[in-house]
């Protein structure tokens, strides 16, 4: 038992992204297939220059170390979460932070699926002199969705809001919320399009709720759930980086094994 709880916290560490209110509200119209056959996907996490980066100043490379292992963690688990395990793996690194190292400071990961011609990219980049980062950008056959901004939590409770019960925390401002086109008008907020006969218009962002993070995992532990996170999925999102570098260094599209 003691390892099972090991097991479900390693697990829901890398993934607590999950419940952000950006990816809720991914996930949340990717289940309703509002999208149609997704075509492909870009799921980024980009800080400009970050203060805890600074001490990243060596030339080597262990593994763990490195934006993959830190950001992408949660990234890679939201693309698996969505999508499965790819077919294949593509993987571009850099250092852009003045130090020539071997440890990534920023990357691009190609995920490649080829059974159903999609393709999902998951980046992070510390070169990002935007007012708002760019989050998600989905499209299919059937619409759209195009999302900037960040989840509200961690900088409402770093700015005092600490009581996770009270009604403005995790909810995004209207100016964040997500820009959605689909064939069919599937909210209030769209209006039709003459010249493509699309609906458009902006989505309202889910609430975010690492409470029900905790909820889940104390579910979990007591028996009264099941894993929200498997781990299975924790394992196959470090098996991505590992082969995201492996194809880096060999200039080369990998198989994912």
């Amino acid at each position: 038992m003691f390892q099972f709880y090991i097991c479900e916290l390693k697990a829901n560490t890398l993934s607590d992204r999950r419940y952000d209110s950006d990816f809720l509200t991914l996930k949340q119209l990717y289940d309703q297939k509002v999208f149609g056959e997704v075509t492909e996907c870009e799921i980024h996490y980009d800080v400009d220059f970050p203060s805890w980066m600074r001490g990243w100043d060596s030339p080597d490379y262990s593994p763990g170390q490195g934006m993959m292992f830190g950001l992408g963690s949660h990234t890679i688990d939201q693309a698996l979460e969505l999508f499965g395990t790819p077919s294949n793996v593509t993987g571009f690194y850099r250092s852009l932070r003045g130090v020539e190292s071997k440890t990534d400071d920023t990357f691009t990961i190609i995920l490649q699926y080829k059974q159903r011609n999609l393709l999902v990219t998951v980046k992070t980049t510390v070169v990002s002199p935007m007012q708002q980062p760019l989050k998600y950008l989905i499209r299919g056959y059937d619409g759209s969705f195009v999302k900037y901004g960040e989840d509200m939590q961690e900088s409402q409770h770093a700015g005092g809001l600490t009581d996770a019960t009270d009604p403005k925390f995790g909810v995004e401002s209207e100016e964040t919320y997500g820009l959605l086109v689909t064939k069919k008008k599937v909210h209030d907020g769209q209006t039709k399009d003459e010249a493509s006969g699309r609906y458009i218009g902006k989505y309202p962002s889910a609430r975010g709720d690492y409470v029900g993070f905790y909820k889940d995992l104390v579910a979990a532990i007591h028996g009264k759930g099941e894993l929200k996170v498997k781990p299975e999925q924790s394992r196959d999102g470090i098996r991505v980086i590992e082969l995201a570098r492996e194809s880096a260094e060999k200039g080369a599209t990998v198989p994912f094994s």
